[in-house]
């Protein structure tokens, strides 16, 4: 079938169904706890976190001012919960999360608090405010995680059950959510030949060129470029690859171990 064209000012629906998380952060003696489904993780190394929050709403003034914030991750029982925390302004009711359904608990590291029966939360300190257009998005530095026994290196889904929200309804009067079965399809890794061809290559390569004489992370990269005619950011790629894998190490007087 043809596509249609999409306005811009709805495009991000088609990123939906989104993971809804619960965001909570606390200040002077006030709290919130309001859902977002901007959320991502943006660096394993070092652990950073996420969120796009609108300048018009409370919870975004408290994390501005406590310098923290949680990621609460709630399951499908609790959808009109945080349906209802997302209609209601913490700025005006400050019974929002009790007449939510919430309970609050201190954090274990964080100026903030979290929600009583989440069954995993991220708690960050505030690294940076990023203004992107009617939205700012909130980078928070890893300060502490914990989750139920569902989550295990990955969630199980035996518990967990993700809230997906979906949007609105045609007339906006109700919020839609969609729910997740638990049918796996499973498919298995592919080997990277091409990849893995170019590594063991560039290693053998400078293996040799160490034994001539002692290299160093920009001699190795020269070396990789002239030798292998690749681009200069791909030849930095390898090298730094090589090192993160410990397959070469740079010592002392710039001294190559392998």
């Amino acid at each position: 079938m043809p596509h249609k064209n999409v306005e811009p000012s709805i495009a991000y629906r088609l990123l939906y169904p989104g993971l809804t998380v619960m965001i909570t952060s606390s200040w002077a003696n006030l709290d919130d706890a309001t859902p977002a489904t901007s959320c991502t993780a943006l660096s394993f190394r070092p652990a950073l976190f996420g969120i796009s929050i609108s300048p018009q709403t409370f919870i975004h003034q408290l994390i501005r001012k406590s310098k923290a914030f949680a990621i609460n991750l709630l399951s499908a029982k609790d959808i009109r919960s945080a349906s209802i925390a997302g209609d209601i302004s913490g700025r005006f009711n400050t019974r929002k999360v009790m007449d939510s359904g919430f309970t609050l608990l201190k954090a274990k590291k964080v100026n903030s608090k979290v929600i009583r029966g989440a069954l995993g939360v991220i708690e960050c300190s505030l690294e940076k405010r990023i203004p992107t257009g009617d939205h700012d998005l909130f980078v928070g530095k890893f300060e502490a995680a914990y989750a139920e026994a569902d989550f295990s290196g990955y969630w199980t889904f035996n518990e967990y059950l993700p809230i997906l929200y979906s949007g609105s309804t045609r007339n906006g009067t109700r919020h839609r959510f969609a729910q997740i079965s638990k049918h796996f399809v499973e498919i298995p890794y592919q080997s990277d030949l091409a990849k893995e061809q170019v590594i063991d290559h560039t290693l053998r390569i400078l293996r040799d060129k160490a034994r001539q004489h002692p290299l160093d992370r920009s001699i190795a990269i020269r070396v990789v470029y002239e030798e292998l005619n690749l681009r200069l950011s791909d030849s930095k790629y390898l090298v730094d690859h090589l090192l993160r894998q410990k397959k070469i190490r740079f010592g002392h007087g710039s001294k190559t171990s392998y």
